[in-house]
């Protein structure tokens, strides 16, 4: 949102192997030149019926590890429209930015990069392996699983 909280309160967040998540950030104070995208991921927990939490019941869950997960940069400044963007819509990747294997939990990733006031960022997060499943609800007022 115009003041930096997760839009909607909660989120999912949801990677498998033909599911990927786009994420967009706006850097809206001055002088804030370095941002940082963050993945936090808690010690592994599921629901009892080993479904995902229902919005306000946030859970998280990765069936299996490791997983290898990929994040990129895409080609837009603007907000997209969540409800109408499909792979085939989806803005083309403007950088390749790292690879990374999810071996044990707790875990995190960061990713530094220089913004401007009122910049809009928009990333894809997405699983590189065959049988890939992360799944959660992402609560802004819970840090413990997180991309912020």
């Amino acid at each position: 949102t115009h003041i930096g909280t997760v839009s909607p309160e909660y989120h999912r967040i949801r990677l498998t192997s033909t599911a990927s998540t786009i994420l967009q950030f706006r850097a809206i104070d001055y002088g804030m030149e370095a941002c940082e995208l963050r993945l936090s991921l808690p010690a592994h927990h599921a629901a009892p019926d080993d479904s995902v939490g229902a919005v306000g019941e946030p859970s998280f869950r990765i069936p299996e590890l490791p997983i290898m997960l990929h994040l990129s940069q895409l080609d837009a400044s603007l907000p997209l429209d969540g409800e109408t963007i499909t792979h085939r819509t989806q803005p083309r990747t403007l950088k390749d930015i790292t690879g990374f294997t999810v071996i044990d939990l707790p875990s995190s990733f960061s990713y530094n990069f220089t913004c401007g006031m009122e910049e809009v960022f928009t990333f894809k997060l997405e699983c590189q392996s065959p049988e890939c499943y992360v799944d959660w609800w992402q609560d802004s007022g819970d840090p413990g699983e997180n991309l912020f």
